[in-house]
């Protein structure tokens, strides 16, 4: 198994906890298969990707472990730009992974560590 897989099924579990997952039975699924050895990445790719925030979600997710890691952002103010598809927690500095908006309207999810409904980053 390779960097980009690991980040794959991490990004999976993750998805997991978010509220408005249509896929739950399904990711549940092929993480127990990936647990038994099996290489499911393709098809977990497969499911996730028929949601646009999602696809870009796990991009970034696979992006954030790998070699994409040791690239630095301009530094500069980022400006007033709305907010964006993904969920944050409200707390800075709060180290629990964002998750995708899947659908407009959706409950926010919990941040797994402050308990608190996160919002969406404004970018």
């Amino acid at each position: 198994m390779n960097e980009t897989d690991i980040a794959i099924l991490r990004a999976a579990r993750i998805l997991q906890r978010h509220p408005s997952n249509p896929w739950q039975k399904e990711i549940q699924d092929l993480l127990a298969r990936a647990e038994a050895g099996e290489n499911v990445t393709v098809q977990l790719i497969d499911l996730l990707r028929q949601n646009q925030n999602v696809r870009r979600w796990m991009y970034e997710q696979i992006a954030d472990s790998s070699a994409f890691k040791s690239f630095e952002p301009l530094t500069g103010d980022e400006g007033d730009i709305p907010a964006s598809q993904r969920w944050v927690c409200p707390h800075k500095g709060c180290i629990a992974k964002s998750l995708p908006v899947i659908r407009e309207g959706e409950d926010p999810p919990v941040c797994e560590i402050h308990n608190v409904p996160m919002v969406r980053r404004a970018r």
